[in-house]
């Protein structure tokens, strides 16, 4: 068996979105030998579970920007409290 006559692609999307069940197709192989073409799905091995990383990080960050900014407001009240107080004296 010559294998420079077996041609060979490979499908797969540059993006597969997750959740992934197991046995699920996410590709195709696809062979061509002496003008007869082979074709096999690429089957997931196993489960694959969404990660909503970036929506925590995200939600993380808006979190502590709004208690950066509470603490920043609350202390600037604070300050003219006491220049007032300072100045009724």
């Amino acid at each position: 068996m010559d294998t420079n006559t077996i041609e060979q692609k490979i499908d797969i999307p540059s993006r597969i979105k997750a959740p992934i069940n197991k046995d699920d197709v996410i590709g195709s192989l696809h062979y061509s030998y002496n003008n007869v073409s082979y074709t096999a799905n690429l089957i997931a091995a196993s489960n694959v579970k969404s990660s909503h990383l970036l929506l925590k990080f995200l939600l993380l960050f808006i979190f502590l920007f709004l208690l950066l900014t509470v603490y920043k407001l609350r202390k600037s009240k604070l300050k003219r409290k006491r220049l007032r107080m300072i100045k009724k004296l």
